[in-house]
C-alpha cells in the first residue's frame, strides 16, 4: 500500500541522519492515518485517537507490565512470576501520552521547537529513550519515527481488509513525473 512509502522516507532519512526530516515525517503519521480511517473527525481528536490506539503500549501503558510486554518482551521469559505480578501493579515512571504527543507534533512542525506547554523535551539521536532528568523528558527521534513507523506498518495491515480505508489511502497525492497516464513526462 502507498502509505508505507512515508515509513519508508523516515526510515530512509534516519539512515542518512536526517533526524528533522524523519520526525517532521513521523508525527504527521498519525494525522494521517487517522484522517485516512476516519475522515470525518478532527485532526487533533484524530491524531491523538490514532497515537493512543496504536502506540499506548509502548509510551503510556497502564502499568509496567505492559511496558514490559511492549518494549522488552525477552525480559519477561527470565521473570519470576511474583516479578511479573509486582510490574502489574506498577505505574511506569516516564510516559509520553497522546496528549504529549501532539503538544509535540504541534510545536516542532509549526514552531521548530521541542518546547510544549505540557512539558519540556530533549530531542536526542542516541539509542537513550524515555529518560526524565529534572523534568525534561528525553525522546530518541530514532525510536520514536520508527515506533510510529512499527505502528503504521501494522495498522496498514489492519486495514487491508477495509475497502473505504483502501481507496481513501490510494487517492492520497501522489508525487511523480508524468500526467496523463505517462503521455506528458517531466523532468
Amino acid at each position: 500500500m502507498q502509505m508505507l512509502e512515508f515509513v519508508e522516507s523516515v526510515r530512509k532519512s534516519l539512515l542518512d541522519e536526517n533526524y528533522e526530516a524523519a520526525l517532521f515525517i513521523a508525527l504527521s503519521l498519525p494525522d494521517i492515518c487517522g484522517k485516512l480511517e476516519t475522515p470525518e473527525e478532527r485532526n487533533g481528536p484524530r491524531a491523538k485517537r490514532w497515537f493512543k490506539d496504536n502506540l499506548k503500549d509502548k509510551y503510556f501503558a497502564d502499568n509496567l507490565y505492559e511496558t514490559f510486554l511492549a518494549n522488552f518482551p525477552e525480559q519477561l521469559d527470565k521473570m519470576p512470576q511474583y516479578l511479573i505480578d509486582d510490574l502489574k501493579t506498577k505505574k511506569p515512571l516516564v510516559s509520553f501520552d497522546h496528549e504529549s504527543y501532539w503538544a509535540l507534533r504541534n510545536a516542532f512542525l509549526h514552531e521548530a521547537s521541542d518546547s510544549t506547554k505540557l512539558q519540556k523535551i530533549q530531542l536526542t539521536h542516541s539509542s537513550a529513550h524515555m529518560n526524565m532528568f529534572n523534568g525534561v523528558l528525553q525522546l530518541s527521534v530514532i525510536n520514536l519515527s520508527n515506533d510510529i513507523c512499527d505502528a503504521v506498518v501494522k495498522w496498514v495491515e489492519r486495514m487491508k481488509d477495509n475497502n473505504d480505508v483502501c481507496q481513501r489511502i490510494n487517492s492520497r497525492a501522489k508525487i511523480k513525473n508524468e500526467m496523463l497516464g505517462g503521455a506528458i513526462r517531466f523532468g
